[in-house]
């Protein structure tokens, strides 16, 4: 009997954003990611941080704060 593997997704507010590498890390993968989605560049991901949701591992990414003057 073979295990089937989750999916992995990074959750991006509302947005679910697969894994382009199946076999990668979760650091790899975002690495990628990158300039399609230049949010991903001020974040730090864990895979520790995973969660299973419907059966997918989901890594939620969240934002630092928006900087303004003044």
């Amino acid at each position: 009997m073979q295990a089937i593997q989750p999916k992995w997704f990074f959750k991006l507010g509302s947005a679910l954003i697969a894994f382009p590498l199946t076999n990668g890390d979760v650091e790899e993968n975002r690495k990628l990611l990158i300039p399609q989605f230049p949010q991903l560049r001020f974040t730090s991901v864990f895979a520790e941080d995973a969660q299973l949701v419907n059966g997918n591992m989901q890594v939620n990414i969240v934002l630092p704060p928006v900087k303004t003057n003044g």
